[in-house]
């Protein structure tokens, strides 16, 4: 049985049996797992032999003839196994589950449960009717090593993988250090998707949603951007590094589809927000920032902003993103990303309206310097995801900043 089905074993056993299919359970699928190994072989661990593990806790017997069977009883046999109600429990892995958008993610698999065993505000594992839920962190293993991501595969045998993980700075920071941010972020994803491609020989198809970002998109693009012109220039100088590692991830995530017919997919989302995530004003995403330092501003003196104010940006809530991920794996199939975006409002107009939710009655003073914009738009086409799924409704930017300042405003006052 494939690794969605484990649970329907017992079950699947019996209904052999009652249809006149006998069958045995395999005793020692997985050696490592006798009691004299932990006595004798501490250092060995079940979970480092993936093949015998599937064999220990999937495998079966079915009656073995000596004669050749009739191709009539041989289509009996399949027929009634065929037949078997299977249902799938998956095993769904999410990287960067500390970072904003992974605990979003967490917050909306929690919905979806009424467990009382769920105490914890960041529970390692949820159980849902559907699936058992694995967010991953720092202390599961190094990403940027293939061995700890082998690793974590072998404890965790995912059926769907939710890739969020990614190195991430300030512009400044990561300009300055184009190298590292390159390499530590294609290695990462190159270890998640390469494992998971490998690890469908024990585990079944794996469905693997990767998160993309918009500033893959070119510096000087047609707008609004869709999928045909991603690549059709080189994007912004700022944070060119990580741009192209973004970019690496979306062709490599094709090509496992072409050449391996993998099930793997990949969200390209616009400028998100929301709680959780970095608030320092110097890093921060751009919303977060600005509500970091708008909160530490001395309303007599002016609110000093950096450029002209006049980019356009497309701003969306984080937990509207989180769920647009989440109906993915199960609704979204297709070679190219699906591009997601929020409302589209000019720098300038986003830090008024923030400083409104946040009663500033200061003054607000851009320098003027264009040097310091970045690009004019990153405006993205969302028709696609708007045909697909033609019922979402985005959290007004609004309404998404109200809760994050709450959020915020909840949160330093126990610091």
């Amino acid at each position: 049985l494939h690794r969605p089905y484990t649970h329907q074993r017992c079950e699947f056993l019996k209904y052999l049996e009652k249809n006149g299919i006998e069958n045995r359970p395999i005793i020692s699928g997985n050696f490592i797992r006798q009691p004299c190994i932990s006595t004798f072989c501490d250092e060995e661990h079940p979970e480092n032999y993936p093949g015998a593990e599937v064999i220990h806790s999937r495998g079966f017997f079915i009656g073995v003839h000596q004669i050749p069977l009739d191709q009539a009883v041989i289509n009996q046999l399949v027929n009634i196994m065929l037949a078997f109600p299977f249902s799938p429990y998956h095993f769904t892995l999410v990287t960067g589950s500390n970072g904003m958008l992974g605990r979003y993610i967490r917050d909306v698999v929690l919905e979806q449960t009424s467990s009382p065993e769920i105490a914890d505000t960041k529970p390692r594992k949820i159980r849902t009717k559907d699936s058992e839920w694995i967010f991953i962190t720092r202390e599961d293993g190094d990403l940027r090593r293939v061995e700890d991501v082998q690793n974590i595969f072998k404890r965790y045998q995912p059926t769907r993988v939710i890739h969020c993980a990614a190195r991430l700075a300030s512009i400044q920071e990561m300009s300055a250090k184009p190298v590292e941010y390159w390499f530590d972020n294609v290695t990462m994803n190159n270890n998640i998707l390469k494992t998971a491609y490998e690890f469908q020989t024990w585990i079944g198809q794996i469905k693997l949603v990767s998160i993309l970002s918009t500033v893959m998109f070119p510096k000087d693009a047609q707008f609004p951007v869709d999928t045909s012109s991603i690549y059709s220039g080189s994007p912004h100088p700022a944070s060119e590094s990580y741009a192209y590692a973004k970019r690496s991830l979306a062709k490599l995530t094709q090509w496992y589809r072409t050449e391996y017919h993998c099930n793997f997919v990949s969200i390209l989302p616009g400028n998100f927000f929301g709680a959780y995530g970095d608030f320092n004003p110097h890093t921060a995403p751009l919303v977060n920032a600005l509500i970091a330092k708008i909160e530490n501003q001395n309303p007599s003196v002016p609110l000093q902003m950096i450029g002209t104010g006049q980019p356009l940006r497309q701003i969306m809530f984080a937990e509207d993103l989180a769920r647009i991920v989440l109906w993915s794996l199960e609704n979204y199939s297709e070679d190219q990303p699906l591009i997601v975006a929020g409302e589209e409002v000019s720098i300038s107009q986003l830090v008024q309206l923030i400083a409104q939710q946040m009663n500033y009655g200061g003054a607000i003073q851009f320098d003027n310097d264009t040097n310091k914009d970045g690009p004019s738009r990153r405006t993205a086409n969302m028709s696609v995801f708007s045909k697909l799924y033609p019922s979402f409704r985005m959290t007004s930017l609004s309404l998404g900043i109200q809760k994050t300042i709450e959020w915020f405003r909840n949160q330093s006052r126990y610091v």
